[in-house]
């Protein structure tokens, strides 16, 4: 499991790396963590500065194999929509295809 416990971040990458490896995430919604992380889906999100909220995701994640093993299942879906095929075919579609069109 890892812990995001920032008050404030620009990324943090550990998300996305957190997902593409296994790893269960709880997160403080800091930079992009609201928009990788579906609290009890793919992870948890808490609100900064709350301890108790982190404490409870992190203990559900430990005390409840079934949600570990869904957080995992739906971490690695989620990263390989990052992955660079998948955001490199999007700029296609979207940036180089129409200039090439044109």
């Amino acid at each position: 499991m890892y812990l995001v416990t920032s008050r404030d971040q620009g990324g943090p990458k550990a998300i996305l790396e957190c997902k593409a490896t296994g790893v269960p995430i709880v997160s403080t919604r800091v930079g992009m963590a609201q928009d990788l992380i579906r609290t009890g889906n793919n992870g948890f999100v808490a609100e900064v500065e709350d301890a108790d909220g982190i404490a409870e995701a992190a203990i559900g994640l430990i005390k409840r194999p079934e949600l570990r093993r869904r957080c995992i299942g739906n971490g690695l879906v989620t990263a390989a929509g990052y992955d660079w095929r998948a955001i490199g075919m999007q700029y296609y579609e979207k940036v180089y295809r129409p200039l090439l069109a044109a």
